[in-house]
């Protein structure tokens, strides 16, 4: 069964393609959006009859039910489909696994990312491109912890659509993102109802701005060596401390050898912080001992040992 993907973009009706729209009126194919809270969507379906998904988000548990159920009403279609989704039609769109599963012959149209309308409204420069991803997608601690973002890079988390998804979100970044760093909540980029508030991370969810699935996050880059909970951050300023010329002179005479000492003297304050019971300690002596680790791992670097 054939099914087409097409990507909405952020909301505009001026930025769908001519390709998207010609996808939508298929002959013969049966039209699907994925919720009828989109803009313009009389608009951009004149004439087209659609049904949406919207009963199955009211009935499911899950984000993964309603994909799954959304790729089985498809498959199990007589019909050739056509998906109509808010974005681009890829990116952090999850029903795609589950239609390549069930063996759907799947063909993309995309949109403007919804993400690029974000930055677009935040009037965020990225020269050297931006990380994208779902606000479900940073929930998590442990093993189900699946994506961290770098810091050190500028990001658009998409599809903060209620106040619980903005509070798991503000306490997911703020393990790598100090509390005071100003982002940017942007809802419907690019309409005329656009609203741009900027505002530090950790009041993210005390914004009086009413959410949706049109309400993204910006986060501009942390610049200059701001203490941050992120293995990126730790990893630039050891590469900072170890940089030719500029970079540290204590640091740049050291070698495997005569770091020996610190390694076995931070292993010792390791285990007397444990053996003390410290747990504030504990903190303090790992980070000391994982400092050595980092040291050593970037001299191996430059000397193409191992990373």
């Amino acid at each position: 069964m054939r099914v087409s993907i097409v990507g909405l973009g952020p909301g505009p009706l001026e930025w769908i393609g001519p390709a998207a729209i010609a996808r939508l009126r298929t002959p013969g194919a049966r039209v699907f959006v994925r919720t009828r809270f989109f803009p313009d969507l009389d608009r951009i379906l004149d004439g087209v009859k659609w049904d949406s998904f919207d009963a199955l988000y009211e009935a499911a548990t899950s984000l993964e039910e309603v994909n799954a159920s959304i790729a089985e009403h498809l498959v199990g279609s007589t019909q050739e489909s056509v998906l109509a989704v808010p974005g681009d039609g890829m990116l952090g769109e999850a029903v795609l696994e589950h239609l390549r599963a069930a063996g759907a012959k799947v063909q993309v149209i995309p949109g403007v990312p919804l993400g690029i309308g974000a930055l677009a409204a935040a009037d965020i420069s990225c020269p050297d491109g931006a990380q994208m991803v779902e606000a479900a997608a940073l929930g998590g601690v442990g093993i189900d912890l699946h994506i961290e973002l770098n810091p050190c890079w500028p990001a658009v988390v998409t599809g903060v659509f209620n106040p619980r998804i903005a509070s798991d979100l503000k306490l997911g970044l703020q393990r790598v993102y100090p509390a005071e760093h100003a982002v940017w909540l942007v809802r419907h980029p690019g309409l005329t109802d656009q609203h741009v508030e900027r505002l530090p991370l950790a009041e993210l969810d005390r914004a009086r701005l009413e959410l949706d699935h049109l309400t993204h996050v910006v986060l501009p880059a942390v610049t200059g060596y701001v203490p941050t909970g992120s293995e990126y951050g730790l990893r630039a300023i050891v590469a900072r401390l170890r940089a030719p010329r500029i970079g540290c002179p204590w640091d740049l005479q050291q070698t495997h050898q005569t770091l020996i000492p610190y390694a076995i003297e931070e292993a010792y304050e390791v285990v007397d912080a444990i053996e003390a019971g410290d747990p504030a300690g504990l903190a303090d002596d790992l980070g000391d001992l994982l400092l050595q680790v980092e040291l050593h791992s970037e001299i191996a670097d430059q000397s193409d040992e191992f990373d």
